[in-house]
C-alpha cells in the first residue's frame, strides 16, 4: 500500500504544477488577445486624432478627445479583465525594478519539492516493511 502511495504522491503534486502552469500560460494568452483586439481598435483611431491635431489647433479641445480615447481604451481592457495600467510607462517603470518571485510559482516549486520527498520516504517506508 505504502508503494502505492509513493507513486501517487509525486504524480499528483507533478499534475499540481503542470495544471496551475498551463493556467498561468492561458490567463497570459488571454491578456495579448485582449490587447490585440483592442489595439486593432485604438490605433487607427488615435493616428486619426493625430492627423486632426497637426491640421488644426490644438485649443480646439484636442487634449479632451485624447482623454476621452484613453478612457474608453482602458475602459475596454478592464471589460475583459484586463488591468488597463499594463503597458503603460508607469508599469513599464514598476517592472525596471526588482521583483519577489510571484507567489504561484513559489507554491508550484514548493509542492513539487514536497511531493518528490514524500514520495521516496514511502518508497523507503515500503522497502524497509519488505
Amino acid at each position: 500500500m505504502l508503494a502505492f502511495f509513493a507513486a501517487i504522491v509525486p504524480i499528483v503534486a507533478s499534475l499540481y504544477a503542470g495544471v496551475s502552469f498551463l493556467i498561468d500560460l492561458e490567463r497570459q494568452r488571454h491578456v495579448v488577445r485582449v490587447y490585440q483586439r483592442v489595439d486593432a481598435w485604438y490605433k487607427p483611431q488615435r493616428a486619426a486624432l493625430g492627423e486632426l491635431l497637426m491640421k488644426h489647433d490644438r485649443r480646439l479641445g484636442a487634449d479632451r478627445l485624447i482623454n476621452e480615447l484613453n478612457d474608453r481604451r482602458a475602459m475596454l481592457l478592464k471589460a475583459n479583465g484586463v488591468d488597463p495600467v499594463l503597458g503603460t510607462m508607469g508599469h513599464m517603470n514598476t517592472l525596471a525594478a526588482p521583483a519577489a518571485v510571484p507567489l504561484t510559482e513559489l507554491r508550484r516549486q514548493w509542492v513539487l519539492l514536497i511531493g518528490s520527498v514524500a514520495g521516496v520516504i514511502l518508497l523507503a517506508l515500503d522497502a524497509s516493511q519488505s
